[in-house]
């Protein structure tokens, strides 16, 4: 259900106004949503970098989509572990539900996997291991 978001930054460059919100890039589309870099800017300049995930524009008047959105904003929003990402906002802009959430910094294991092809190696068993091991941490959190 949840997911850690990172950017890419070889996508779209956008710069579109969403409520009080910026999409900077489209990050990437799933099955039922669009994930996007963003920026919030408030008052004497405070900005924050997070991450826009919106409901899919063939699904935005699909009730049932719509009802499992919401419900994940609502179980989400009391998650509190370093290995899942923090809910901050949820709401509706011009008819298309959101959730913003934290923007985490890195890149994610497409990106890695390709790396290791790319050079013809293969990641250590250790590595593997951690990367499982976080993995399954955030999700047995999220489950229980």
């Amino acid at each position: 259900m949840l997911t850690m978001y990172v950017s890419t930054f070889n996508v779209d460059a956008m710069g579109i106004l969403f409520g009080k919100y910026t999409l900077l890039h489209k990050i990437a589309t799933g099955g039922m949503a669009e994930i996007y870099l963003a920026e919030f800017t408030s008052i004497e300049g405070f900005k924050k970098i997070l991450v826009i995930k919106k409901i899919l524009p063939e699904f935005s008047s699909n009730s049932k989509f719509i009802s499992m959105f919401i419900e994940e904003a609502k179980i989400a929003v009391h998650f509190n572990h370093r290995n899942v990402v923090q809910v901050f906002d949820f709401g509706k802009i011009d008819g298309e539900y959101y959730i913003a959430m934290e923007y985490v910094d890195g890149f994610d294991l497409s990106r890695l996997y390709a790396f290791y092809q790319l050079n013809h190696t293969a990641i250590n068993i250790s590595g593997v291991i951690f990367i499982l091991t976080e993995m399954l941490k955030g999700l047995n959190y999220a489950h229980n």
